[in-house]
């Protein structure tokens, strides 16, 4: 059972008097003088400046909790303009920031930190560009939404023991004195999975859920004893078959049904990304809670793969009642997109023909059936696959990736790459920007220092410091035998798309795959730093999407939350 906690709205509240006007400091940036006591018995705080041309193009604001936080901060302000979070005030002291928001041109800011009861805060509104600008366009709005720590309304946090260590679902502020943190991240970079989990619940609980998604796992064996999945694995019986014996899955390398003794890692580990079971003070958290997996084994005892053995399981899945084929898998082919034309299979090997119709089939299949398929683009991005195959192997502006590229236009597929902790495509990530969206796949470390006043962390280049460390970053879930590990790679990229689009559809059970699809790519975020990598620079945001597809909103006695107060 999902713990309620509850729909309540805190505030923060002032100390004695209210916002009161900036004093200068002597590095140019402008200092509020009054402490803005941080509690969680009220609404929250929206501060409104003045326009005031004299006003420095950096103005800080001290905040001090009474107790320990969970906070969103948001800015509004006409004027290309960031925020972040320090523990020792900028303007007097080295300091790198907890956190930031810091998008290109006009656009809101919006942050997440966490405060601990005591501790002083400063808050830094920069105009990092050169650009100038009118009086007026100084005038911000700064909004505090304050909670208790893990207590937000807006917000559900489960009960599993490794969620920390899940930094793609929820990515905390680092503290190097805080021994709780299994995982230290920075740039405050997640895909919002608690406010979507929130969400779900809120609608869950007024009868708003439909009917849980199917996601096959065309992959590896799963582990359907695990602890973690084994409440979620698909049962069911084979379509238009006279064997009435209920399945677990499929084995399509022995047609027959799925057994633990040909459980594998790598879709195991798939399968707990999507959906391990979440709340139940067991592992970790699956994307979408309610969901169930169905494994289609088309390894076989040799850990090989055939494309007979995929499209095989494509038409398992599609005749057997999946929503969604999740593809963690794929093999780049020397060929341009151009090669595929009807004027040019002619050229091909008989055999590859062969082999693209078959997929074309049962790709076409999906598409009448209203399957939705997810696709990792490949991790042939490193130069030693360069060395080792052919020069620019992980460019798919210039390779094809089977059996993505198989496919038509008209086909509901989505082509996943990777986004590593620091917000930019890791080493490995196939390319091009063609990939639709990327999605949290890990790197294998960050090179980074500790700050000596603040004990944040540094992203550093390597071999810039003597003082520089290392740190996984890893995607962690299930993997066989009731264990569980960090790995990396796009094959951990596409299944968060695909967990994303089975929560969609538990909600929305109206929309086509097609319109999943659009759902997902248009209600993502965009990074500059995945352009041109990835379409748009776009990356998975879990909450955007559910709260756009769901209308849900946050409510308390019965009404939409608006408060302002100046």
């Amino acid at each position: 059972m999902v713990n309620n906690i509850g729909l309540l709205f805190f505030m923060l509240t002032l100390g004695k008097s209210d916002f009161k006007p900036i004093a200068s400091s002597r590095t140019g940036a402008s200092i509020n003088k009054t402490t803005i006591n941080l509690s969680s018995d009220q609404n929250p705080l929206v501060i409104k400046s003045v326009a005031n041309a004299k006003r420095g193009s950096h103005q800080i604001i001290k905040v001090k909790p009474k107790q320990n936080l969970d906070c969103y901060i948001s800015l509004s302000i006409d004027a290309d303009f960031d925020i972040y979070t320090y523990k020792k005030n900028p303007a007097l002291n080295r300091a790198f920031p907890l956190t930031s928001s810091t998008k290109y041109g006009k656009k809101d800011e919006f942050m997440f930190s966490t405060f601990e009861k005591g501790q002083s805060y400063y808050i830094s509104i920069v105009k990092n560009s050169p650009k100038r600008i009118k009086p007026n366009q100084s005038k911000f709005k700064l909004t505090f939404e304050p909670f208790p720590k893990n207590q937000s309304s807006e917000m559900l946090l489960p009960n599993d023991p490794y969620f920390s260590n899940q930094w793609h679902l929820y990515n905390l502020t680092y503290d190097k004195n805080d021994s709780n943190q299994n995982v230290n991240t920075f740039l405050n970079f997640d895909i919002g999975a608690p406010e979507a989990w929130w969400c779900n619940e809120y609608l869950t609980d007024r009868g708003q859920n439909g009917k849980s998604s199917v996601i096959a796992v065309i992959d590896g064996g799963v582990d359907i004893t695990h602890p973690d999945l084994k409440d979620n694995i698909w049962t069911g019986k084979l379509n238009n078959s006279s064997n009435k014996q209920v399945l677990n899955g499929w084995d399509v390398v022995n047609s027959k049904p799925n057994t633990p003794e040909r459980a594998s890692n790598h879709g195991t580990h798939v399968a707990g990304i999507i959906a391990a079971t979440a709340n139940n003070n067991e592992g970790i958290a699956g994307i979408s809670w309610n969901s169930k997996i169905m494994g289609l084994n088309i390894l076989s005892e040799e850990e090989k793969a055939s494309d007979d053995h995929i499209i095989k399981a494509i038409n398992f899945a599609v005749k057997n009642g999946a929503n969604i084929i999740n593809m963690s898998l794929g093999n780049p082919i020397k060929l341009a997109q151009s090669d595929l034309s009807k004027a040019k299979m002619k050229f091909l090997d008989k055999d590859l023909v062969k082999t693209i119709k078959g997929y074309r089939k049962a790709f076409s299949n999906a598409r009448k059936k209203d399957v939705l398929i997810v696709m990792a683009a490949g991790n042939y991005g490193q130069v030693d696959f360069d060395v080792s195959k052919w020069a620019n192997i992980g460019d798919l502006s210039r390779n094809i990736i089977a059996p993505y590229d198989y496919a038509l236009k008209t086909d509901n597929i989505i082509l996943v790459g990777s986004v590593a902790s620091n917000m930019r495509l890791p080493s490995y990530s196939s390319h091009a920007s063609r990939v639709d969206i990327a999605a949290p796949g890990g790197s294998r470390q960050i090179n980074y220092e500790f700050d000596p006043i603040t004990g944040s962390i540094i992203p550093v280049q390597d071999n810039e410091s003597n003082e520089e460390e290392t740190r996984s970053f890893q995607i962690y879930s299930t993997i066989k035998g009731g264990r569980y590990a960090p790995s990396l790679g796009t094959s951990m990229a596409a299944p968060m798309v695909s967990g994303a689009a089975g929560m969609l559809r538990e909600f929305r059970n109206d929309l086509s795959a097609k319109e999943v699809k659009k759902m997902i790519l248009n209600h993502s975020r965009s990074f500059e730093t995945l352009i041109p990598y990835v379409e748009e620079g776009r990356t998975l945001h879990l909450a955007d999407m559910i709260f756009e597809a769901t209308n849900c909103e946050y409510q308390i006695d019965g009404g939409p939350v608006t408060p302002v107060i100046e």
